[in-house]
């Protein structure tokens, strides 16, 4: 049972502050987790492009193998020394581990604060328009993109119950403009 002095407190709680503070915890995690799965991804794929050129190695060395104009020394172990490159690529894919997990935490958070009224919203790679709710913190012309285009979301829209408690944060490229125009 709530006693009086209690029910008061909770009562002059300023709920609009209080979302606003939630608000800045939700960006960090944002920040945090958009940067963990960035470095996921990239590291993901210097893997996979590793590990390819590992297996082109060994099949190059099967095929080696197999020339009977060609002998390996005698104290070259061709079985040992694939099963080495095995077991690098293993060791180097368990690198990744701590970040996949770190993502797949991420992925929850989001997933339980859009289940408690949240929403965020990442602009990257969405058409930019005037009536957005976000502030342009710089733009810059680009010959890649034929439309206004949101290329990076510094700080995320979050909404709350939609209603608005953080306002976006975004990098806009707009296409070059032509000598013929």
């Amino acid at each position: 049972m709530i006693d009086e002095e209690n029910k008061r407190a909770f009562q002059e709680i300023d709920v609009d502050k209080l979302l606003k503070g939630y608000a800045e915890v939700i960006f960090n995690t944002w920040r945090m987790g958009k940067n963990v799965k960035e470095d996921y991804n990239a590291n993901k794929k210097k893997i996979d492009d590793v590990n390819n050129r590992l297996n082109d190695f060994i099949d190059l060395l099967d095929e080696v193998d197999k020339d009977p104009r060609i002998n390996f020394v005698e104290d070259f172990n061709l079985v040992s020394y694939k099963k080495n490159i095995e077991d690098e690529k293993k060791s180097v894919e368990k690198t990744l581990k701590p970040l996949k997990n770190l993502s797949k935490k991420y992925d929850r958070t989001l997933k339980i604060l859009s289940k408690n009224g949240f929403q965020i919203m990442d602009y990257d790679n969405k058409k930019f328009n005037e009536g957005m709710a976000i502030k342009v913190l710089d733009s810059f012309p680009d010959s890649d993109v034929e439309e206004d285009t949101i290329v990076e979301t510094v700080k995320p829209a979050i909404f709350y119950e939609n209603k608005m408690i953080l306002m976006g944060e975004v990098i806009v490229a707009v296409p070059e403009e032509n000598e013929d125009n």
